[in-house]
């Protein structure tokens, strides 16, 4: 579950970012707030595609001036943990990995549209 939390988070933070601005992710998996907060993934990665996910999304960050600063929430103050779970239960079992990112980031998208005060990640 670990790639399906962090590419949410990274999904939440491209498809909300604006140039110069200051995005405060909330996250519940302590593995993504710790490799986003460090900006650096564990060597040699358990998932290549998010290590390098990380490098294009530290580098587009850069680009807009977006700072960033990330925090763990407990799942149960996560507005996105419920319906991800839940929509997960529905695609049992989930065809590949991308279609449970695309639906994990997609759940997270629209916690972010509800919620305020920054961006949820499941």
């Amino acid at each position: 579950m670990f790639h399906a939390e962090f590419y949410a988070a990274y999904r939440a933070i491209v498809d909300n970012g604006e140039n110069n601005e200051h995005i405060d992710l909330r996250c519940d998996n302590m593995g993504v707030c710790l490799m986003l907060f460090q900006h650096t993934a564990r060597r040699p990665p358990r998932y290549p595609h998010v290590s390098e996910l990380l490098t294009t999304l530290l580098s587009w960050m850069e680009s807009k001036n977006i700072s960033m600063t990330v925090s763990w929430i407990p799942s149960k103050f996560n507005p996105a943990d419920k319906p991800s779970r839940s929509a997960l239960k529905k695609k049992q079992p989930p065809s590949t990995d991308i279609n449970l990112m695309i639906t994990t980031a997609e759940l997270v998208c629209c916690s972010f549209n509800k919620m305020t005060g920054g961006v949820a990640s499941s």
